[in-house]
Formats: structure tokens, sequence, C-alpha cells
């Protein structure tokens, strides 16, 4: 009687209902205790703002082919009655969602397999409105490192943070549906191949788990084989997050070589585009030498000074600033103090670079640009 006359709030009924269903064994689920109230012109109990349920079958099963999955059967009495309007009158989940498909006339509906619980309450819907039933694909769910299942919070379902670190679209698409399907040992699915080839019938039932090593060597597939064109934005994009250019290709500091121009430079010694523009930091950014540091004392050794003196003074008189020129400048430098490249490049790359990785020779030299070129070799002999 107390329910009765309000004195319990109708969420803390059933919480109770639920814990003592949990305490005998059973699956927590509303026990229809209202069931028949609306249609008995009871009206709603007082005291209780009343939602509406569908009135779910009691008896027989719903049966659905899965274009995954096969043939599904869930009995009707392992359904409850689902709630369509809350008290306040708003919708939920399950009524708006077959709202939707059936005003745009949905055909197929293809979803994670999370969501195969709701697919007989949906199908229970679009029934008793009359509506066609649209063919249903649950697909097996994405697992992290070490089978663990994925979160909202992790950067690895976030579709953003693979743009943000340099994947390609090229990649995410070809990774993606390749992950739980496959086409005998192909790896690499070209747009067109993925549209003839593609079935859902053909994907996998079990989760299939993320692997990002095989991600990024996908990734730096498409950076090798895609043509620059296709790869400039993205990579103007990263060096524009970045701080190094700004603008289009030619915006760069100082003499620096155009974008297009580092991207064939670096794309293939690379997996990612942001790899990509940490490497060219040494091109559009500032050097910062680290004097005292292993990479200094492993590269300006005893005897660089007059070698480095040599080559800024041929790279500087020089007339075409390019590859041809750059190669001749350094090796009359070697060869007036009857040295090897390998005494000359390692001081000349951290003088202009800050670093020991860098594409070769000349076309370091290149990208970085005559003037800022010699302006950091002027830095380093000074230092020495």
């Amino acid at each position: 009687e107390s329910l009765v006359h309000g004195t319990v709030k109708l969420a803390e009924e059933l919480d109770e209902m639920r814990k003592q269903q949990q305490q005998r064994g059973e699956k927590p689920r509303y026990d229809g205790r209202c069931r028949e109230r609306a249609a008995s012109g009871k009206g709603p109990r007082k005291g209780v703002e009343p939602v509406v349920r569908f009135m779910t079958p009691t008896s027989g099963s719903v049966v659905f082919n899965d274009l995954v999955h096969g043939r599904i059967e869930v009995s009707n009495a392992e359904l409850d009655d689902l709630v369509l309007l809350r008290a306040n009158g708003t919708p939920t989940y399950n009524l708006t969602v077959v709202v939707d498909d059936a005003d745009v006339k949905i055909t197929h509906v293809i979803r994670g397999d999370d969501h195969v619980s709701n697919t007989p309450r949906q199908i229970h819907l679009l029934q008793a409105l009359g509506e066609a039933v649209p063919q249903y694909a649950h697909l097996p769910m994405i697992l992290g490192e070490g089978g663990a299942k994925l979160s909202k919070r992790d950067n690895a379902a976030a579709i953003g943070y693979y743009r943000d670190t340099g994947y390609l679209p090229q990649t995410m698409l070809n990774y993606l549906a390749r992950l739980g399907w496959s086409a005998g040992d192909q790896e690499v699915f070209s747009l067109d191949e993925l549209i003839k080839t593609f079935s859902l019938e053909a994907v996998h039932v079990s989760p299939a788990a993320l692997n990002p090593e095989k991600l990024k060597w996908l990734n730096r597939h498409y950076l090798q084989s895609l043509p620059a064109a296709e790869l400039l934005p993205a990579f103007e994009e990263q060096l524009a997050r970045a701080g190094f250019v700004q603008g289009k290709t030619g915006g760069t500091a100082g003499d620096a070589a155009p974008v297009a121009q580092t991207l064939e430079a670096l794309r293939a010694r690379h997996s990612t585009l942001q790899e990509m523009t940490e490497s060219a930091a040494f091109i559009y950014g500032d050097v910062a030498w680290d004097w005292n540091g292993k990479q200094a004392a492993k590269c300006l050794k005893p005897g660089t000074r007059p070698l480095l003196e040599a080559a800024l003074e041929r790279l500087e008189a020089l007339n075409v600033w390019d590859e041809a020129g750059i190669h001749r400048a350094i090796g009359k430098a070697l060869a007036a103090h009857d040295a090897k490249l390998g005494q000359l490049w390692p001081a000349l790359r951290f003088a202009v670079t800050g670093g020991a990785a860098s594409p070769a020779l000349a076309a370091t030299l290149l990208l970085v640009g005559r003037k800022r070129c010699v302006e950091r070799i002027r830095r380093v002999l000074e230092r020495l």
C-alpha cells in the first residue's frame, strides 16, 4: 500500500525488484506488474509518473537471418516490456531508431554485434508499426592490443587520433576493411577492389584485434606508392599543425625547399606523416645543437674545422643551388684537403640538421636552402 500511495519512488521500486531477481538467480528484467492496467482501464498507479512500454508477446520467438552470424532466434519469453516513452515524454533509443529507419526506408542495418540484443525488440516494433524489417548484419567488435575491449576514451578508438598522427585515409580504409574480413592472402586493396570483392557474408564472426605494427606497415606502403599529389595536402596539414609552414607549397621558411620536394625526399624513410614532419623539423624549423651530447662528440672530431671551412667557402660560391652543384662543391673541398666524404659528412650533417640522421648529403643541403646552410655552418665553426 505504501507503494500505491507514492511514498516510495518508482525507480527505487524497480531497483528492489531487480535486486530480488538477482538474489533468486534470475535475469534482471521488468516483471510486468503494471502490464494490464491500461487495458483494464485502471490507469496509472497513484503517485507514479508512468512510462509507456511495449507489450511484448509472451510466447513464440523472433527469428532473423543475420548476414554475418546466420540464423538467430530469440524467445519472446527472454524479452521484457521495453520502455518506449519515459515519464517526461521523451522517446527511448529503441523507439527513435526504429521510427527513423522506417521513415527513410532503411534496407540494411550494419552495426556492432553488441547491438544483437536490441534487434529482436526493434523487429517487434517494426512489425507493430506495419513497416518492413531490414536486413541486419552485426559486425564483430574490434579489440585492442592484448584482446581488451576498446573504450571511447582510448586513442585507438578515435579516427581523429590516426589522422592527427599521420595515417592516410587510404590506409585506414584498407586496414579496417581487412580487419575481420579476408579475400585469400591479399593484404593491399584499392577502393575499386574493395567495392568488387567485399561482402558481409565473408566477415569473420570472431572479434578482430588491432595490430599497430601491421597498420604502420600498410601506411608505409601507401606513403611510398601513392602519387605525391595525393599525399601533399595531408603532409602540408601536418607541417602547419607543427608550426613549420603556412599556406600551400612555397610558403616555407627562408629559402627552404617547397613542401612537395621535402615530401619526395622523406617519404621513403618513414611510416607516418607525423614521423616525416618530425624529420622535417631541421628543414622548416630552427636547429638547437646539443654541444655536450653524444652526437656532437661523434660528429665534430679533431680536424673537422678546416674541412667545414673549405665546404662553406665552396658552397657560398655556388652559382646554382642544386644537387649537382652541391656535389661538385663538396668534392672540391674534399680534394683540397685530400680527404674522404666520411671525414666531412658527419660534421656537415650535424651543422645543418643538428642531428645525425637525414637524407643523402646533397638532398639534405638542397632542402634546407643555401642561406640557412651557410648560417648554420658558420655558427658551428664559431663554436669550434
